[in-house]
């Protein structure tokens, strides 16, 4: 105001060099925190996104009801990619410059590390990717093993269960006493719900009655079925991959989908003509390869192989604070 001005203008016209002027220094500074408040409230990726309100106040206060703590962006594409861009950094650089069995241990752990911190930055992502695995992958290929379809079965529902639990998001500190929330009606959490109940019909179908059995794994013996056994686990391989990449570029999202499906194809086509490769020029070796973990080794071992030697992060520094005209009256 006008009494502001003038103390300044007094302050200003008596001084001398070497003077502190409180007066003037207390509003610069005061301006200051007010042009970072200004500019924190106008970022499109901030708690206020695009919509801001019209006056400081309106925006403060919807600053304060917005998600501003870490956990509220939990399975979100930014902390996602920033996760594991510091996880394939981070771990490279936890063992920087060793050899020996340091190097060995890098080595042997980096497939591990990586899809594990993949899997919790994805919350409920995660759980609906290895349900779809699951469902289109793993039963198929115990169609015949009623032990195999039935751990199939309790390992879905204790994933389902355990995970929703595990990745309920705490209560807003500002409501003492809130109980976490299982937030059920959140897309993900409907997908893997539902993803789990499909696991478990599909099991009842095929430990019980012969209605699926095409989609069961080829054999060199029986009947052509085309391309039926190749469907379903094909079509869940492309789903979990592109579901738990949704952190990465486009490109290397598309082109990881592609290879681990592919991956799959070869892996049941091993699997279901074992009699027939085996007769083949070192087919005998080949064959090994028809066992269902070594898809699973090849897939984590490729995928993590690109990740400690690309920056795959889909994640770009927000653009907003290059339109200073959205920012709210002071």
């Amino acid at each position: 105001g006008h009494g502001a001005d003038d103390a300044v203008a007094a302050e200003l016209a008596g001084a001398r060099k070497g003077d502190d002027l409180p007066v003037s220094t207390a509003l610069l500074l005061w301006r200051r925190h007010l042009e970072i408040v200004a500019t924190e409230l106008r970022r499109d990726d901030g708690p206020l996104g695009a919509e801001c309100p019209a006056t400081l106040a309106g925006a403060m206060a919807a600053w304060d009801e917005g998600d501003r703590r870490l956990v509220d962006h939990w399975g979100g594409q930014k902390l996602a990619a920033l996760g594991m861009r510091g996880a394939f950094v981070g771990w490279k650089t936890l063992f920087a410059r060793v050899g020996g069995p340091l190097s060995g241990i890098r080595g042997g752990l980096a497939p591990v590390m990586a899809p594990m911190v993949g899997f919790v930055l994805g919350r409920r992502r995660s759980l609906f990717a290895i349900e779809a695995f699951l469902l289109g992958a793993v039963l198929p290929r115990a169609h015949d093993s009623g032990p195999g379809l039935a751990a199939a079965s309790l390992f879905a529902v204790a994933l389902c269960v355990g995970g929703l639990l595990a990745s309920r998001r705490p209560a807003r500190l500002a409501v003492l006493g809130d109980r976490k929330s299982l937030a059920l009606r959140e897309g993900w959490a409907l997908a893997t719900a539902g993803t789990t109940a499909a696991v478990l019909v599909g099991a009842a179908l095929l430990g019980f009655t012969d209605g699926l059995d095409p989609v069961g794994p080829p054999a060199p013996a029986g009947p052509n079925r085309g391309v039926a056994p190749y469907a379903a686990p094909v079509a869940a391989t492309a789903i979990a991959t592109f579901v738990t990449w949704f952190w990465a570029r486009r490109v290397w999202r598309v082109a990881f989908t592609v290879a681990n499906s592919t991956v799959v194809a070869a892996w049941v086509a091993i699997g279901g003509h074992g009699a027939t490769i085996a007769d083949w020029p070192g087919g005998s070796a080949l064959n090994v390869v028809g066992s269902f973990w070594w898809a699973l080794v090849a897939l984590a071992l490729v995928t993590t192989l690109v990740g400690y030697n690309v920056d795959l992060a889909e994640f770009r520094p927000s653009t907003s604070l290059e339109t200073p005209d959205r920012a709210p009256p002071v």
